[in-house]
C-alpha cells in the first residue's frame, strides 16, 4: 500500500531584506480559509495554528496551512491524500505563489524539492492520489459494516461500502470529489458531542436546534480530540448519551432526554441518509420539538 498520505510542503524565506506574506498570496483567485472552533470549520477566521483553505466549488480535504499575519519567515503547507484533482491543483498553486513572492528553500515531506519540480509533478501527484483512493477503498468492498472517516475541509464525514463502490470503479476521482463537496456543500447543523465529568463516569450530549436541518450520529462517539492516536482507543469512557432539544425560537433548551430514546421518537418525521455515521433530521417545528421532548429533564 502507498505510504504517503500527505503532501507537506515546508518553505523557508532566504532573502536578506525578508517580505511578509499576506494571505492574498496564499489564497489566490479561487480559494476561500476558515478556521476550527471544535471539530467544525468557521469561514473566514484564521487561529494561532493557521488555517485551512478551501475551493468553494469543490470543497474537499482541505489545505493546511501554518501562517501567521505578518509572516517573514516559514510557512508550511500540508494537503492530505486522498483528495480531488482540483485540490491538488489549488495546493500545488499555493505553493508556486508563495515561491514567487519569497526569495526561498523548499522541502516536499521534508526533502528538498526545486520549484521545476512542483511545476511538472500535478500529473504525479494525481496519480498517486488514485492510487491511494482505490487501496483505502478495496477493504471496504468486502466489509457490510466498516466505517472510513475522513477528515475535510468543513468538518468529518464517513463513508462505508455504498460509498467505497462508487470511489474504487472511478477512473478519476471525481466521485470522490463531488460526494466531499455534496456532504459539506449543505446548509444544516452538524451536531457536534459535549461531554461532561460525572463522579465516576462521563455523559455525552448531543443539541438539537429547531427550525434548521441537523447532521446527527447514528451512534454517538467520543470526538476525537479525547482519542489516543497512537493506539486509536477513546481515553474516556462515555456512559450516557442525551439529545438536548433547543428551542431556537426561545433561545433555550426545552428538554434533554437519552439519544437512544430521541431516535426512537423520530419515526414520521423526515429524516435521510447523509453519509455511513449520520443522517439528516430536516427542520423541527417548535411543536415537534415539545413532542420529542415530553417525560425529558429541563
Amino acid at each position: 500500500m502507498s505510504a504517503l498520505r500527505v503532501m507537506e510542503i515546508h518553505i523557508v524565506q532566504k532573502s536578506v531584506f525578508p517580505r511578509p506574506l499576506p494571505l492574498s498570496v496564499l489564497l489566490g483567485e479561487d480559494l476561500q480559509y476558515g478556521c476550527y472552533e471544535g471539530m467544525h470549520l468557521t469561514p473566514g477566521k484564521t487561529n494561532k495554528y493557521g488555517f485551512t483553505a478551501f475551493l468553494p466549488q469543490a470543497i474537499g480535504r482541505g489545505i493546511r496551512v501554518r501562517w501567521q499575519d505578518g509572516e517573514e519567515k516559514e510557512v508550511t503547507i500540508t494537503l492530505p491524500l486522498p483528495t480531488s484533482d482540483e485540490e491538488i491543483a489549488a495546493f500545488l498553486g499555493m505553493v508556486l505563489r508563495t515561491a514567487r513572492h519569497w526569495t526561498c528553500s523548499l522541502f516536499l515531506n521534508g526533502d528538498p524539492v526545486t520549484t521545476h519540480r512542483i511545476i511538472d509533478m500535478e500529473e504525479d501527484v494525481q496519480i498517486l492520489n488514485l492510487r491511494i483512493l482505490h487501496e483505502m477503498m478495496l477493504p471496504m468492498l468486502t466489509a457490510e459494516d466498516q466505517v472510513l472517516s475522513f477528515s475535510c475541509a468543513m468538518h468529518r464525514i464517513s463513508c462505508g461500502k455504498k460509498e467505497a463502490e462508487s470511489f474504487w470503479s472511478g477512473t478519476t476521482p471525481n466521485a470522490f470529489r463531488d460526494w466531499m463537496h455534496a456532504l459539506q456543500s449543505q446548509v444544516c447543523f452538524i451536531a457536534e458531542a459535549e461531554l461532561f465529568a460525572d463522579d465516576d463516569a462521563h455523559t455525552g450530549v448531543l443539541t438539537v436546534p429547531s427550525n434548521v436541518p441537523v447532521v446527527l450520529p447514528l451512534q454517538p462517539e467520543v470526538p476525537l480530540p479525547y482519542y489516543d492516536l497512537n493506539n486509536g482507543t477513546a481515553e474516556i469512557q462515555v456512559n450516557r448519551w442525551y439529545a438536548r432539544l433547543y428551542s431556537s425560537a426561545e433561545g433555550r433548551a426545552v428538554g434533554m432526554i437519552p439519544y437512544n430514546l430521541f431516535l426512537s421518537r423520530l419515526e414520521g418525521l423526515n429524516t435521510s441518509y447523509y453519509d455511513a455515521s449520520d443522517f439528516r433530521l430536516e427542520a423541527l417545528s417548535e411543536e415537534d420539538l415539545y413532542h420529542l421532548s415530553e417525560g425529558g429533564l429541563l
